[in-house]
């Protein structure tokens, strides 16, 4: 079966997107709801790169389940476990004791179920990331070896790749490194 952490991890961003989408629109409801959906399917991503199981809705769980080498800090289950909150309530009146979901949530509960979201959403790519680039080492340009520029690339100035996300930090575009990052992942990764 092939790894399908990459989709969705993109479907997560897709889904973050139209939780600010919604709260933008006012209906703030759906924006708790797209947030938790967001959470977590970020969170299967990386639960599937570590080639885990993925079942279930309970994003406080899910992240204490992660692998020791992709754990997050307690400071990061925290904001799951407020997203869990929203899961059922947001959109099921019997989450309430009385009245519709769109009369519980306002705008001040959006902007703190996104600013979660984003934490979390972070923290997966982040270690997605870190997953795919594999050992931190490159060849340093004019280095020679298989990852130094040549030809026509050796003219063009070294794009800066953020730490964190691919590539190990230094002034070197992804395809100088040689610590295998699969081919098929570079652009779905660069996308991101």
């Amino acid at each position: 079966m092939p790894n399908r952490s990459v989709d969705r991890l993109r479907q997560s961003l897709r889904d973050l997107d139209q939780a600010v989408d919604s709260a933008q629109a006012g209906r703030h409801e759906r924006t708790c709801f797209a947030a938790h959906q967001a959470t977590e399917r970020a969170v299967n991503a990386l639960r599937l790169s570590h080639r885990q199981e993925v079942w279930g809705h309970v994003i406080g769980r899910l992240l204490r389940r992660l692998p020791e080498a992709a754990s997050p800090a307690d400071s990061l289950v925290e904001p799951g476990q407020a997203l869990d909150n929203f899961f059922i309530p947001s959109r099921y009146p019997q989450g309430h004791p009385e009245g519709a979901p769109l009369e519980h949530y306002g705008p001040l509960v959006s902007q703190e179920v996104i600013c979660h979201d984003r934490t979390i959403v972070d923290f997966v790519r982040d270690q997605l990331a870190r997953r795919w680039a594999g050992p931190r080492r490159c060849t340093p340009p004019g280095a020679g070896g298989r990852g130094a520029p040549s030809g026509r690339d050796a003219h063009r100035p070294f794009r800066f790749v953020p730490p964190g996300r691919l590539g190990c930090g230094r002034r070197c575009r992804p395809a100088d490194h040689r610590h295998g990052i699969r081919r098929a992942l570079r652009p779905a990764v660069a996308r991101l």
